[in-house]
């Protein structure tokens, strides 16, 4: 994929490509791009036991990974990201607002959908089902009904996916892009 951009790009330099897991690779030197598709898979407080659970929001693996990369001056950081929240409320991006100070990055959110995670919808079963394949089946039910309590508690009622795009910036920022279903409730 790497070759077939840079073809396409017309690029006459090939860059030093690092391949490997966010959380091992060694990422020693800075960087002018970086892309991170980390495991995004949001437990919303439930303790599951594999490593690929994102941890309450989705993006703790990402957060994590993120935190070890430093671009150059000209650098750019691509990521897909998974934000949760409610219709009311809008996105929980306080981990992303937090990391942009501490980095000093202006951070550009592009939500690219949502999925409504009510009680008995076909995508809160989704999900259920897609972190159940990661851990044990046999608790699918338990899970799905343990995930829709925690959700309704906290009032989520819906996950974002996203790209996420950041630049080194003398004026840290987290902006994120409204779509047409966002309407009048899109917050910070």
């Amino acid at each position: 994929m790497v070759e077939l951009n840079l073809l396409l790009s017309g690029q006459e330099e090939k860059p030093e490509v690092i391949w490997g897991d966010a959380l091992e690779v060694d990422l020693g030197q800075p960087f002018d791009t970086v892309s991170v598709n980390a495991p995004m898979m949001p437990s919303f407080g439930l303790h599951l036991p594999w490593r690929a659970d994102g941890g309450p929001d989705g993006n703790r693996i990402l957060e994590a990974a993120l935190r070890r990369v430093r671009l150059t001056p000209e650098g750019q950081l691509l990521a897909r990201a998974w934000m949760v929240g409610s219709a009311a409320r809008g996105r929980q991006v306080a981990w992303l607002q937090r990391l942009a100070r501490e980095r000093e990055w202006a951070a550009t959110v592009t939500p690219t959908g949502s999925t409504k995670l009510e009680r008995g919808s076909v995508d809160a079963h989704t999900l259920s089902e897609s972190i159940v394949l990661y851990g044990a089946a046999q608790y699918a039910d338990a899970v799905y009904e343990q995930l829709t309590d925690i959700r309704e508690s906290t009032g989520v009622d819906r996950s974002f996916p996203c790209l996420l795009h950041a630049l080194p910036s003398g004026k840290p920022e987290v902006t994120v892009l409204r779509t047409p279903e966002d309407g009048p409730h899109w917050r910070l």
